[in-house]
């Protein structure tokens, strides 16, 4: 990343609540109507609201990718659609919001490309929701009982339905990426276009952990290969189930999996790699904006381990949308799958022996 667009991304971190505060007070002096349209305290929610864009904007700005900020105003388009706020809302803000950062910093122009991007996103049609799950596939019906079974509030029932598959001749392998991956990713996209409540949604994911823990001690796992992978989710996020679902695929090809879960200090992130002697390192993000938790995890990492030959994947979400992040933070490779992240284990451990 250049040092410009670090100094920028910087600027735009630590001021984001004011610039957000300001853009809010703009729009109420322009648009009255577009203002008032977040409930009683429109002031307070659309500061909280655009300042989550300005950190964002950040993110693409520090690793020089306006698509990155568009990806998320696409996201933002259709989550606020499902919620019966206009186009015109959020497209009034993001333009108050660029209006006083390009007053407000004395690099904004900068930020002309990032903004001419994302508004263009407007003048698309947007996808129509479609279900994530296929119920004419085996695999696909499972998924959906399974989901409908938690949000009907039966997560015993839940639970039965994916355990008595796997008595049946379903592996854990296919119970994770086939049922309860899927299942996860549609109660988020239900999420996403307002179909259900984020308590649903935390339902769904807490009966997941529940699930993936009673699968545990099914898995057929490979001789112990002699290596060590340390998996977590970095500080900031706490969507831990990919990460973790991830560790477990290294546990059933033969490696030693130290799993620490989310949100995890990079500061104790490097101890544990240190102590535990690892040989990989899988780290989990989400959002962008926890790319920098990323590269200051891979930072401490090196510091901390430099004696160690230790090799870093990284995936989730947040490098969806550019394949050339993961060398950005310092990774050694991206992993889109389980399966991969695995074979990239093999791979760069065995090229260094």
């Amino acid at each position: 990343m250049s040092e410009p667009n670090k100094h920028l991304a910087k600027l735009l971190e630590v001021s984001a609540s004011g610039y957000a505060a300001y853009a809010a007070a703009s729009l109420a002096e322009t648009d009255s109507e577009s203002f008032s349209a977040f409930g009683p305290l429109p002031q307070e929610s659309w500061r909280a609201y655009l300042t989550s864009r300005v950190l964002e904007l950040a993110s693409a700005v520090r690793s020089g990718q306006p698509r990155l900020f568009t990806a998320h105003i696409e996201w933002c388009r259709a989550l606020l659609d499902a919620r019966d706020v206009p186009d015109n809302v959020l497209r009034g803000a993001l333009e108050s919001l660029q209006a006083v950062l390009l007053a407000e910093l004395p690099s904004g122009s900068e930020l002309d490309r990032y903004f001419s991007q994302c508004l263009a996103v407007f003048d698309r049609p947007m996808d129509a929701p479609k279900s994530l799950l296929d119920i004419s596939d085996p695999h696909g019906r499972l998924a959906a009982q399974y989901v409908l079974a938690v949000l009907e509030g039966n997560r015993r029932t839940a639970a039965r339905i994916v355990l008595d598959a796997t008595q049946n001749g379903l592996t854990v392998r296919e119970a994770y990426l086939n049922v309860l991956i899927p299942a996860v990713q549609e109660i988020g996209r239900m999420w996403h276009h307002n179909e259900v409540t984020i308590s649903e949604e935390h339902f769904v994911t807490t009966t997941t952990q529940l699930v993936m823990s009673q699968l545990w001690p099914q898995m057929e796992c490979a001789a112990a290969n002699g290596k060590t992978i340390v998996a977590a989710a970095v500080v900031g996020n706490r969507h831990e189930i990919g990460v973790r679902v991830v560790a477990d695929f290294f546990e059933m090809a033969g490696w030693r999996v130290v799993y620490l879960g989310a949100d995890l200090p990079s500061a104790d992130l490097a101890q544990a790699v240190l102590d535990f002697e690892a040989d990989v390192v899988v780290l989990g993000a989400t959002l962008t904006t926890h790319l920098h938790s990323v590269t200051t995890s891979i930072d401490a990492i090196r510091r901390l381990a430099s004696a160690r030959p230790v090799k870093i994947i990284v995936g989730g979400s947040a490098f969806a949308d550019s394949n050339d992040l993961a060398a950005q933070v310092g990774a050694n490779a991206l992993a889109k799958t389980p399966d991969e992240a695995v074979q990239l284990g093999e791979t760069l451990t065995t090229s260094t022996d």
